[in-house]
Order: structure tokens, then sequence, then C-alpha cells
């Protein structure tokens, strides 16, 4: 299964980064592709990941995530993915998911529960 993982920045010392982390080394064991989708990258790149960095500028913050959601959907649209975890609130994830929603919900709640139970234990 494709994963794609949405954070605005990762860098090594951070809790949300280092969840992120251990999440997605987690789910690569298990046999998942992973794709992550930031503004920055800091340190060095898990081997197997596949890290798109946003190529957007802008002067706000705003304009920038704005910019980085726009982007993203693009890159999904031509490079679709199964499931998308993000790390921060992020309108993509939440449109994403409402898609996805109606053809796959059953098979998604499915695919939690079985999951949390081992999250829970990391």
């Amino acid at each position: 299964m494709q994963l794609a993982f949405i954070l605005y920045k990762y860098f090594p010392f951070g809790g949300l980064q280092r969840d992120f982390m251990r999440i997605a080394l987690e789910c690569q064991q298990r046999g998942h592709q992973i794709r992550v989708y930031t503004l920055i990258w800091e340190g060095e790149i898990p081997a197997g990941f596949d890290v798109r960095i946003g190529p957007v500028k802008a002067w706000a913050n705003h304009s920038r995530n704005q910019k980085f959601h726009h982007w993203l959907q693009a890159d999904m649209q031509q490079q679709p993915v199964d499931r998308v975890i993000g790390f921060n609130k992020m309108l993509l994830c939440s449109r994403w998911l409402l898609r996805r929603q109606s053809a796959n919900l059953a098979q998604s709640l499915i695919s939690l529960q079985q999951s949390l139970p081992a999250f829970c234990q990391l």
C-alpha cells in the first residue's frame, strides 16, 4: 500500500517529527511504501522513503501553506496514493478523506482498527 505522510517541516529533534518517523518506519517494516510531502527536510532521509519537498515560496505562512496545498493536490493527482496521513492540520487531508470516504470507509475503518493496537505498543 502506498502511504503519503504530510508534514510542514521535518527536523530530527521535534516531538511531532519523532512520532511521524516512528510511525512511518513501522509502516515501512510492515511492507508499505512511504512517500513524504514536506516544505523542509533536515537530517538523513531513511532508505526507501520517497521524500518530496514542496517547491513553494511565500512571505507569509498562510500563503506558503496554501501554495503547498495546491502543489500537493497536483502531485497526488498525477501519482495517487492509497492513504494520506497528516501530521499538521491540513485542508488537503480532510478533502482527500472525504472523497475516498464513500468508496472505502468500511475498509479504512477495518484497517485502522487492526493497526491501532500495534501503534499503541510502539
